[in-house]
């Protein structure tokens, strides 16, 4: 396996956790407990992954050795 396919993965790996992990409760959580509206709750919870993401995709995906 390539070094460009481990990083790939890598990267797939990070975004799905982040996904799952972060945006999705963000946006659950606003919509239905804090009563914002779908449209800007998705615009938040674009936001913040984004931003949580680019921790573990520097460090760990794009680290250099």
């Amino acid at each position: 396996m390539t070094e460009k396919t481990k990083r790939f993965i890598k990267f797939c790996f990070s975004s799905l956790i982040v996904f799952v992990v972060v945006k999705v409760p963000i946006m659950y959580v606003l919509t239905e407990f804090g009563n914002v509206h779908y449209l800007v709750s998705g615009l938040i919870a674009g936001v913040v992954p984004t931003i949580a993401n680019f921790v573990p995709s520097e460090f760990w995906v794009w680290k250099k050795k």
